[in-house]
């Protein structure tokens, strides 16, 4: 498991990812940002995150389990950005290829001042 975790520049808490490396597949077990900080699309540079800091395991694929209903909805994070749900509407589990997400990822977050943030990683 690793768990990513991005502060501000006054060490406020801003967002984290959790997930697996298995095989040559990215788990997505947790995305969080915190209330304050969302509508600005560190999801999704979280999400990067993850994909980014497992570039040496040459993942090829990356799957979420999300049982919430914000992520059911059809412009949630996960759709935006190339997710397709592995079983229909009714299944939590969605997949999406590397390429695609990280391409979709980095044309969507140009805006975000990344030297205002610090990334501190757990194992």
């Amino acid at each position: 498991m690793v768990l990513l975790k991005v502060y501000s520049h006054n060490n406020e808490f801003v967002s984290e990812v959790e997930f697996h490396l298995v095989k040559k597949k990215i788990l997505l077990t947790s995305v969080f940002v915190e209330e304050k900080f969302r509508g600005r699309d560190y999801g999704k540079m979280m999400i990067l995150a993850s994909i980014l800091y497992s570039e040496s395991k040459e993942p090829k694929k990356i799957y979420v389990d999300d049982m919430s209903d914000r992520a059911r909805k059809k412009g949630n994070l996960y759709r935006s950005i190339g997710f397709k749900y592995l079983d229909k509407e009714n299944s939590p589990e969605m997949k999406g290829d590397i390429k695609v997400v990280k391409a979709k990822i980095e044309s969507q977050i140009q805006h975000i001042n990344f030297d205002e943030l610090e990334m501190k990683i757990q194992f």
